[in-house]
């Protein structure tokens, strides 16, 4: 048998509510890096990035998502709503690390290409180090 959960404090609550908005909004901040990404807008990818830091220390101030989750009434309601914006967060995470991987993967490939392209053009100039003629025979 489990002992009962200890009594919720205004204080409790109000820290509950506050680790609820900072990850409301570091959930819309990863999706507003996403958008970034989309409009290739790297400023405001970078400006948002430094936003997200500053939030997830917040959060990570706030204390851990077991010690949210005991109250009951009101403050229940808002841990379980805190749990589901963590859902949200974690989910933000994974797409914007699948859309940083494919960015990444892409910038591999067309560096491959520009290094295979390179090489070719590095052995026709090294080929052409001969004054140029022009067959006006042919």
């Amino acid at each position: 048998m489990s002992a009962p959960a200890a009594p919720v404090t205004l204080q409790d609550a109000r820290a509950l509510r506050e680790r609820l908005e900072a990850c409301t909004r570091y959930a819309a901040v990863v999706y507003e890096q996403i958008e970034a990404l989309d409009r290739d807008d790297l400023d405001t990818f970078a400006a948002l990035a430094r936003e997200r830091d500053a939030l997830a220390q917040r959060i990570e101030g706030a204390g851990t998502a077991e010690q949210a989750t005991a109250p009951d009434g009101a403050e229940g309601d808002l841990a379980v709503a805190l749990r589901e914006v963590l859902e949200r967060c974690a989910e933000a995470d994974g797409r914007l690390l699948e859309r940083l991987r494919a960015m990444r993967d892409a910038a591999r490939g067309a560096l491959r290409h520009l290094e295979e392209r390179r090489s070719g053009i590095h052995a026709y100039v090294g080929a052409g180090r001969a004054p140029a003629r022009l067959d006006v025979r042919s």
